[in-house]
Order: C-alpha cells, then sequence, then structure tokens
C-alpha cells in the first residue's frame, strides 16, 4: 500500500469521526480546520508536480465527501450544515455540479499508484445514495466497486454487466465446497489419530 501524506490522513480521519457522529463543538472552526487542510494537501501534491487537473478532481471529490457526510451527519443531531459547505468555499455558488463522472474518469486513468490510493479511500468514504440525492451520486457510488486501474468503460456498463459477473463468481463456490471438505476430513483424521493414540496410552 503506498504511504499516504499525512496531512490527508488528517482530512479522513477528520471525516471518518464525524460519520461515527462526533461532537462538532464549532461548525465555523470545523470548516476552518478542513479548509486548511485541503489547501495544505493540494499544495503538497502541487510540490510533486501532479497535474492541476489531477488536483483539482481530488479537490472536488474531497469536498464533495466531507460535505455529504458532515450534512448527513448533522442533521441527525439536528443541526445543520448549509452555509458552510466546503463547496462553496472553494468553488463558490456559480458551479452547476461539484463533481462529475468526468472528474472520476479523470482520476481513474492514472497510473499513479499514489493518485489511486487517495481516489479509492474518498470514493468508499462516499454515503450511499439514497431517494432524496440526484442520479449522479449513485453513478459515482458505481466507482466504489471497480478498481482504479479499471478502464472507464468497465464502470460504465458495471450495472449491465452484473448479469454476467454474478455466474462467474458462483463458479467459485464448487472448488470452495471441495477445499472444505477435504480440509474437515483431514482434521477428523487428525481428530482421530490423536483420539486412537491417547486412547492406547492410557
Amino acid at each position: 500500500m503506498v504511504k499516504t501524506l499525512p496531512v490527508y490522513d488528517e482530512i479522513i480521519a477528520t471525516c471518518t469521526l464525524v460519520l461515527m457522529q462526533g461532537v462538532i463543538p464549532s461548525l465555523q472552526e470545523y470548516q476552518y480546520q478542513l479548509k486548511q487542510r485541503i489547501e495544505r494537501f493540494c499544495g503538497e501534491l502541487q510540490k510533486k508536480a501532479y497535474d492541476d487537473e489531477v488536483i483539482d478532481s481530488l479537490c472536488r471529490l474531497i469536498c464533495l465527501v466531507v460535505d455529504l457526510n458532515t450534512r448527513q451527519s448533522l442533521e441527525k443531531q439536528d443541526m445543520n450544515w448549509h452555509g458552510y459547505e466546503l463547496e462553496h468555499i472553494f468553488y463558490g455558488f456559480s458551479t452547476p455540479t461539484l463533481f462529475t463522472e468526468q472528474h472520476a474518469t479523470l482520476l481513474f486513468t492514472q497510473k499513479n499508484d499514489e493518485i489511486a490510493q487517495y481516489a479509492r479511500m474518498l470514493f468508499a468514504m462516499l454515503p450511499l445514495p439514497t431517494s432524496k440525492q440526484s442520479q449522479s451520486l449513485a453513478k459515482l457510488n458505481l466507482y466504489r466497486a471497480v478498481d482504479i486501474h479499471s478502464p472507464p468503460v468497465a464502470i460504465q456498463n458495471e450495472v449491465q454487466d452484473n448479469l454476467k459477473i454474478y455466474p462467474v463468481r458462483q463458479s467459485f463456490w464448487p472448488p470452495l465446497f471441495k477445499q472444505s471438505f477435504g480440509a474437515i476430513l483431514a482434521l477428523a483424521s487428525l481428530w482421530a489419530g490423536c483420539w486412537y493414540y491417547l486412547q492406547g496410552g492410557m
């Protein structure tokens, strides 16, 4: 596994605490700390000479993940994230869609393992879509189950290919069953041997 930047780990840790409905004493301070960390993270990536579009896509994905998870967590605590969204801090109010399939595809076509690791972790933290959320979030959630190095066409066709995938997965059961059965027989034989040995020694 590729070692991630410490500031990125701080962002993920903060988002994880929010997912666990940790108490946020001050929304303004929480927003400020996240803003500072995201800016530091993007700065570190710039020092590594990553493409600006890749950095922008990661920044957008971080904002999306943090905003969605924070909003859901605060709603359960009868609080509101409206007006504090990182999306508006970084991109204003004129952006029609913060993170699109084009941004996701850009991240998934990168060959760099570090970028792949960041993208995988962030997609894993996307909340599952609900009936109240847009279809775009449901589409983005398809990236959860696809490897970062898979071609974009595999992502686009994942739903249609599900029926083809399941029979292949089922074909793993017979060998697995045989292996398990063989292991049980081996353990039974070993147990029987030990029992007879102990009986003979008594």
